[in-house]
């Protein structure tokens, strides 16, 4: 008996260590409504990690291989009990990165990722609430070959536009200039004709010398909610 209790405290003590939870507020960040709010996330792994997801506060979890690092946690607003409708996306990363629990069932997400290479990498993700339950489409006979798809999700507004730009350009910029801090100096929608799908704007970046400015834009998909292309370059301290 006592060699019993013996192994269940050893094999319960590895579980502890296995998982030590290493928890983070999130950062809000505004931009979001009362129908949908969003959490983005980057953490370096070496190994297999777990997220949990609960209101503005995620708890990240080592599985296996080394302890996964915190880089970024941000939310529009918290993760409510029961949203109406969920979209998960992953944004960088070379391993399997999965939702292996859906926050409609309870009010948690749980993400699992796996880097089954040698070495670490960032991986970065987005999970996207709609409060609303996605609206009932009538069925109808197709009258031709050309049926639009319906949008489940609303189109960006320019806070948003603004908002997922600048997630991408930190998250470029951190791998270029090696986790050094940046400050975003301007940021809009570009009112050009022809142009209304794409932010501007300029970031620094600090040096021991003083900062370089550098001008930055992205391609944006509004009704995808996603960036097709960003980029940045110099123009100069």
């Amino acid at each position: 008996m006592k060699t019993k209790y013996l192994s269940t405290f050893v094999i319960l003590s590895i579980s502890c260590g296995i998982a030590a939870a290493q928890p983070r507020r999130a950062v809000l960040i505004g931009g979001g409504n009362p129908d949908w709010g969003r959490c983005t996330a980057e953490i370096v792994v070496d190994g297999a990690a777990a997220v949990e997801i609960r209101g503005t506060t995620a708890t990240l979890r080592d599985v296996s291989g080394q302890p996964p690092q915190w880089r970024r946690f941000e939310c529009t607003a918290a993760l409510p009990l029961n949203p109406a409708d969920v979209r998960f996306a992953v944004s960088r990363g070379r391993g399997r990165v999965e939702m292996v629990r859906d926050p409609r069932n309870g009010g948690v997400a749980v993400i699992r990722i796996e880097d089954p290479q040698s070495g670490q990498d960032v991986y970065a993700f987005e999970l996207n609430w709609n409060s609303r339950a996605p609206e009932r489409i009538e069925q109808r006979p197709v009258e031709s070959a050309h049926v639009e798809e319906p949008r489940r999700y609303p189109r960006f507004n320019s806070d948003e536009a603004i908002h997922i730009c600048q997630d991408e350009i930190r998250s470029q910029a951190d791998e270029r200039f090696r986790g050094r801090p940046i400050e975003f100096r301007a940021a809009a929608v570009d009112e050009n004709p022809g142009r209304g799908e794409w932010v501007t704007g300029r970031f620094a970046v600090r040096r021991y010398d003083g900062a370089e400015v550098f001008q930055f834009s992205c391609g944006l998909d509004f009704d995808g909610r996603r960036v097709r292309e960003a980029h940045f370059d110099p123009i100069g301290r």
